[in-house]
């Protein structure tokens, strides 16, 4: 069956399906925070660049905010997440602001038995987002502390134990220190008048 995607713009993206059209990896990841994303993103990166292409799963990146019509959450789960080995979702909100989606996803993770982690990225707990998922709670608890400490090495480290979850390898994190939750950071800048 052939789907059409029209474009269209309106104040509510919620009415046009829309399709992300990425290839499946090892790891999906999708938050509705774009500096979660990009932590993410730069820690994989970095783990290449230290490790190679070989040492390192593939990894997809997605905001939630792009799949909010249930035809867009249908298409991407179809296309990338049920052919990935683990899925982090890290929710703004808690369940009802995702109950297709999560519902989606669970029932594809019991099918394929493919790890799944839905952590709140509110700092509270949420049992109800506990229940989505099929990890135990030691490592719901670790990978929701590792994202609330925010940064690269901690989305390093993040990566690495879902790495672990989905059986796959992930070069040892030797490195770690979490970013402090409040304090006065002093940027300088040097001006060159030559």
């Amino acid at each position: 069956m052939h789907i059409i995607f029209n474009e269209d713009h309106y104040l509510d993206n919620t009415s046009v399906p829309i399709d992300l059209n990425q290839e499946p990896a090892d790891l999906v990841i999708l938050s509705f925070s774009d500096s979660d994303l990009n932590a993410f993103a730069n820690a994989w990166k970095k783990t290449l660049v230290d490790f190679g292409r070989e040492s390192v799963p593939t990894l997809r990146l997605a905001n939630i905010k792009q799949l909010t019509h249930n035809l867009s959450i249908d298409t991407y789960i179809e296309k990338t997440v049920s052919k990935s080995k683990g899925i982090l979702v890290r929710l703004i909100g808690g369940e009802q602001y995702w109950p297709y989606g999560l519902n989606y996803l669970k029932s594809v993770s019991i099918k394929k038995k493919i790890p799944l982690a839905v952590i709140p990225a509110d700092g509270r707990e949420d049992k109800v987002l506990d229940s989505y998922s099929n990890l135990p709670k030691s490592t719901l608890e670790n990978l929701k502390n590792l994202c609330d400490d925010g940064g690269e090495l901690s989305a390093q480290a993040v990566l690495a134990q879902m790495a672990l979850a989905a059986s796959l390898h992930f070069p040892a994190i030797t490195e770690f220190s979490k970013v402090k939750s409040h304090g006065l950071y002093c940027v300088l800048y040097f001006i060159d008048h030559t």
